[in-house]
């Protein structure tokens, strides 16, 4: 998963967490540790993500699948942090990379547990794919 603060047309906050399933359990649980309430989250049109609205943050869906812009378009702040993850993985584990790899890199950002780490703007996530 991935949470990309929007400031204007820069990145703010990143928050990363590998999952074992993109259920909608998983998904609200991120979505409550890593963004303040009230935050308005921009999603693709995955169905786990609908319950968005009834925990509490205002949800305005992307599909990607039919739009004509292209996903890294629509939502550019979350792609290029996959980008920069998919680039740190590649250059330091040169293509040996192991599912016990894809922890550390969260790791090294803030802790998202506490209130003032959260994410407090219009936030953009992802599911992050089953490989890298």
């Amino acid at each position: 998963m991935i949470a990309a603060e929007k400031r204007g047309r820069a990145i703010g906050h990143i928050r990363m967490r590998r999952i074992e399933e993109a259920s909608a359990a998983m998904l609200m649980a991120f979505a409550r540790e890593t963004v303040m309430p009230g935050t308005t989250i921009h999603t693709d049109g995955w169905k786990g993500y609908n319950g968005l609205k009834a925990t509490g943050f205002p949800h305005r869906v992307t599909v990607i699948g039919t739009s004509p812009e292209p996903a890294h378009e629509l939502m550019p702040r979350v792609h290029n942090a996959a980008s920069l993850l998919k680039r740190w993985l590649m250059d330091t584990f040169q293509g040996g990379i192991q599912k016990r790899h894809l922890d550390y890199y969260p790791d090294e950002l803030p802790s998202a547990s506490t209130a003032a780490l959260r994410v407090p703007a219009a936030c953009c996530s992802i599911a992050w794919p089953s490989s890298p």
